[in-house]
């Protein structure tokens, strides 16, 4: 589930920020209103204020399309977590949710999507798992899936918390 004050947190509400000063710098500039008072206020109120306000309200939009989102979990399984997740198709990154349960990887999308429904792993078909870092690897969240057919791409939050569960569960599938 996403969390306040994460590095994607900040990083989201800098984003926001900065181009929100930047924009109305440029504004005030061009309509003969610019004051150095003028610029710290707008700098406090977008960077300070603006940005935090729009990162948490992204968090709360995050953590409510969580909830509703249901993946119907197969007979005789048990979830051993949800995570909050993107699933790459072709040039959309599908937004949903993916549960890991003790024989399946269940990807389901909410209803915002283009490529809507849901992507099921068998865990016996994971080859293996490989990681990577988006936005200049500042965001650890990039988990590769492959099987013998096909690459999955996830961006998974709490990406360490889900590689940890799903190393454990394929561990003690082979030893079964």
């Amino acid at each position: 589930m996403q969390k306040f004050f994460t590095r994607e947190f900040w990083l989201t509400a800098g984003i926001f920020g900065i181009s929100m000063f930047i924009i109305m710098c440029v504004f005030v500039t061009l309509s003969d209103g610019f004051s150095w008072s003028m610029i710290i206020i707008m700098a406090i109120a977008h960077i300070g204020i603006a940005g935090p306000l729009f990162a948490a309200m992204m968090v709360i939009f995050a953590r409510y399309s969580f909830k509703k989102i249901s993946i119907e979990i197969p007979p005789g399984e048990e979830v051993l977590g949800e995570y909050g997740a993107n699933l790459k198709r072709s040039a959309e990154a599908v937004g949903g949710k993916v549960a890991l349960t003790d024989k399946h990887l269940i990807f389901q999308s909410h209803q915002l999507n283009i490529q809507s429904g849901p992507q099921i792993i068998a865990l016996a078909d994971i080859t293996h798992t490989t990681t990577k870092n988006s936005f200049f690897g500042w965001v650890q969240n990039i988990v590769e899936v492959h099987t013998k057919e096909a690459v999955f791409t996830f961006n998974i939050q709490n990406r360490s918390d889900f590689l940890t569960q799903l190393d454990a569960q394929q561990q003690q599938s082979t030893l079964e």
